[in-house]
């Protein structure tokens, strides 16, 4: 059983004493995880705004030793991670680049190979799908979901067995 608060987005913040009264978030959103608990490493996430609305899986924001497990599992064996990619992008997804760092961690500087080199810089890794305006309204979104989810499936995986690995 979970905490129920782990699990939950807050949606307002005590305003009552505060001069700014706008809302805490402007999106809703919707996590699902192994556990149930928003913080559990790979999870699914629907998020929807009046800016934006997609889909998303993988490993977002891990703390410094999950990050380096992933990186490591990524340098360790370059033919799984490559793998794992290959099946993203047969699926039309990859690897989210955004906020990459510009040059290697420390440890990871000798990497030779482009792919692997790219990995060892994400901050997070994760893989979107927008989800356009047509489908937000459509009775089909949850299938929509569901489908994301099996194309996710490969980089979730990957990851898991990444932070399961203690080497």
């Amino acid at each position: 059983m979970t905490d129920e608060s782990a699990a939950v987005f807050r949606i307002h913040r005590d305003v009552r004493f505060s001069a700014n009264k706008d809302p805490y978030k402007t999106n809703s959103g919707v996590v699902l995880s192994r556990s149930g608990n928003k913080n559990d490493p790979g999870l699914l996430y629907f998020h929807l705004s009046p800016e934006e609305c997609f889909f998303a899986a993988g490993f977002y924001a891990p703390d410094p030793i999950k990050l380096a497990r992933l990186r490591t599992a990524a340098t360790r064996s370059p033919k799984g991670f490559k793998a794992m990619a290959a099946k993203l992008k047969k699926t039309g997804l990859a690897l989210s680049i955004e906020d990459s760092l510009k040059r290697a961690p420390r440890g990871f500087e000798a990497i030779q190979d482009p792919e692997i080199a790219a990995a060892t810089r994400l901050k997070r890794m994760i893989c979107l799908r927008p989800v356009g305006e047509a489908a937000i309204a459509s009775p089909a979104l949850a299938d929509d979901f569901c489908a994301f989810a099996a194309d996710a499936l490969p980089l979730l995986k990957w990851g898991w067995d990444a932070l399961a690995d203690a080497r």
